[in-house]
């Protein structure tokens, strides 16, 4: 199987496993609450269309608040470009920066416009490498943990569906 590199993003992250089913089944609830609230076909196709969309804005935004990244680092005063930590191939790469002596981080622009950037490295008292990554295993943990924030908002839509449905039937 093929590993798209940036398995947070919404064709990757939101179109496989729990997820894709959770946000069907919100969107189902979403346009049954909206027809029911209206009452009327065009203006509820309207109404579940501009949630939608708020709610894959706000999603994309949300995403990554489910990952919990690695990171590797590096010392000894290795800094070169060379000497930066390996990440496994499948991973994303989520920062690389400079690591100081008391565990400060730099970032990777550091020193770039100097003249001798390995003394200017040293002055600012960079030690090596800092790569922040989020390796694909554990990308179900991220579905998962996901999949159960979106539980929550399917049961405040079921909440709003049965209210929209009990006006209804009045």
């Amino acid at each position: 199987m093929a590993v798209n590199a940036d398995f947070t993003s919404a064709g990757g992250f939101d179109t496989t496993g729990p997820v894709a089913v959770a946000l069907a089944v919100l969107g189902l609830l979403i346009g049954a609450a909206a027809g029911l609230l209206t009452r009327r076909t065009l203006p509820a196709m309207v109404v579940t269309l501009v949630a939608l969309l708020a709610l894959k804005t706000v999603w994309s935004q949300m995403r990554m608040m489910f990952a919990t990244t690695v990171t590797k680092t590096t010392g000894g005063g290795r800094f070169g470009e060379g000497d930066s930590p390996k990440i496994p191939a499948n991973a994303l790469e989520v920062d690389t920066s400079y690591v100081t002596g008391d565990g400060s981080l730099r970032g990777w622009g550091t020193c770039t416009n100097a003249d001798d950037r390995s003394a200017c490295l040293r002055r600012e008292g960079v030690v090596g490498w800092s790569k922040e990554y989020l390796p694909f295993s554990h990308m179900d943990a991220m579905q998962w943990a996901a999949t159960g924030a979106l539980a929550g908002l399917i049961l405040l839509t079921a909440g709003v569906l049965g209210y929209a449905a009990r006006r209804a039937l009045r």
